[in-house]
């Protein structure tokens, strides 16, 4: 194993103490805007599963598109 990678038990003493628990809800970690790529929550910087919450969940912003109105080519 490499030298920088937590086992599995130090990561899930790690989320116990970070309130990060397993959720059925909508607010997960797959929706979160803190965990944009690679599982990793940039908020705690740490690996999170797909089904798994904390207390700083912020919901992604998408980008929206709506019809009418002008650009600029710039």
């Amino acid at each position: 194993m490499p030298k920088n990678v937590l086992s599995e038990e130090s990561r899930i003493a790690i989320k116990s103490t970070l309130n990060i628990n397993i959720t059925k809800s909508k607010n997960n970690c797959r929706n979160c805007h803190y965990r944009p790529v690679d599982y990793i929550c940039n908020k705690h910087f740490i690996k999170t599963e797909n089904n798994e919450t904390c207390q700083q969940f912020k919901k992604d912003i998408k980008f929206t598109f709506v019809n009418g109105g002008r650009m600029s080519p710039r």
